[in-house]
């Protein structure tokens, strides 16, 4: 079962659309530096790169979710029309650990791309910002302004390193916890880019219905943000841990329609 969860993993991240990741990310950092160093009098630092790309609703939903939703929502699909499934299944005898692996593979792949994706803004924001070994004076303690336009504050006295990481790893959780939703639909409708277009569905009406308190509640996409938690005047109601325990219901729940749904497939 290991040996397959490692081969599903090589086969999502080797894929060549893997490369759009680069260029995805870049864009979305030099758009996030731009609309930062328009202030030239903010105390800046290479942190802040990464923090204002990932903490952002916007560049959240439409760039990082997105592209990660194109990575790997057509791992079923994909392997159905090109025959792959029934090579995998014939060495599998249970096709309840054949899904998981399936499982397994879409957070590897969602660790591998969060640490990718971090590592490019890291990058990237090098080039505008200087490295420091502390959060910047801006993120701990933004202007009047970007208060008041409701942007995010850390609180003093954190760990830049630790909280990178904690980014990391919030956000592979909850964009593999989010794919595995479109996977489970291409299951039941295993129809070509099924979990594709209904992510980008999704997606737009999270963001036009992010206004309302009660929407936010509901919807799963406002809590895939760790940034969310960092902004004091949001509409969020929700905390870390709780969101935490909203993600795992969602994955376990996922992963049982999908294993329900397999064992009757006929593939």
């Amino acid at each position: 079962m290991i040996g397959m969860w490692r081969m599903e993993t090589i086969k999502l991240v080797r894929h060549k659309r893997w490369l759009a990741v680069i260029p995805a990310f870049l864009i979305t950092t030099f758009i996030s530096l731009d609309n930062l160093c328009a202030y030239p009098k903010l105390e800046l630092n290479v942190w802040d790169g990464i923090f204002s790309t990932f903490f952002n609703y916007v560049y959240f939903r439409f760039i990082v979710l997105l592209v990660f939703v194109f990575l790997v929502t057509d791992t079923i699909t994909g392997d159905i029309s090109s025959k792959w499934v029934y090579l995998t299944l014939s060495r599998c005898s249970d096709r309840a650990k054949w899904y998981i692996t399936k499982v397994a593979s879409i957070y590897s792949a969602a660790l591998i791309y969060s640490l990718l994706g971090v590592s490019i803004v890291f990058l990237a924001s090098l080039t505008k910002l200087p490295y420091a070994g502390s959060l910047s004076a801006f993120s701990t303690n933004p202007p009047d302004l970007f208060k008041a336009m409701g942007t995010y504050v850390i609180p003093k006295g954190g760990n830049p390193f630790t909280l990178t990481a904690q980014l990391i790893l919030y956000t592979s959780f909850s964009l593999g916890t989010f794919a595995l939703i479109p996977v489970t639909l291409s299951v039941i409708i295993p129809k070509g880019q099924i979990g594709m277009i209904f992510s980008l569905i999704w997606i737009f009406i999270s963001q036009f219905f992010q206004s309302s308190r009660t929407w936010m509640k509901i919807d799963i996409i406002p809590r895939l943000v760790y940034g969310a938690f960092f902004y004091p005047d949001a509409l969020l109601d929700f905390s870390v841990s709780g969101s935490l325990l909203y993600l795992f219901a969602v994955a376990i729940g996922s992963s049982i329609i999908g294993i329900w749904f397999v064992r009757k497939a006929d593939f």
